[in-house]
């Protein structure tokens, strides 16, 4: 459905993809952009995090399960690769305006924890969940938990 409906394939670069997938207002085609992200590790970054968080949100919202365990593997990423990151921004927030990199970071990081805990509450709602998704969703919590 992804490259059907918005064009969008494999070799486009992550946030506008993931932009593009967003601005149609389709979580089908939100949940393609985000599968394609997965086969694309390296290429995430803080901004794209703070694109995502988002729309991972509202697929813990949704009925499919598919669309759920979507938005927990790319939460697990974005965690494990960035987590620390986030964490350490937060523990130690920028003094005065002398370097507008890290205050640009710290924003980012800002960002993703404050969407971070948002999601990890709705995550909590489909703590009851079987199988392969529940494992999923029992994961996520624990790595919220160690997240904080």
């Amino acid at each position: 459905s992804l490259r059907k409906s918005s064009g969008i394939n494999a070799e486009w670069p992550l946030r506008p993809g993931l932009e593009v997938a967003i601005d149609l207002d389709d979580l089908g085609v939100t949940v393609d952009m985000l599968q394609v992200m997965q086969c694309r590790p390296a290429d995430w970054d803080l901004q794209i995090c703070t694109v995502a968080l988002p729309a991972i949100r509202n697929l813990f919202h949704s009925k499919h399960e598919n669309y759920l365990f979507v938005g927990c593997s790319a939460l697990k990423h974005i965690i494990k690769s960035f987590g620390q990151l986030i964490r350490d921004n937060m523990n130690a927030p920028p003094v005065g305006n002398i370097d507008i990199s890290r205050e640009e970071r710290y924003k980012k990081c800002h960002l993703c924890y404050q969407q971070i805990t948002n999601i990890s509450r709705e995550v909590t709602r489909h703590a009851t969940a079987q199988g392969k998704l529940g494992s999923a969703i029992r994961e996520i919590i624990k790595l919220s938990e160690s997240f904080y």
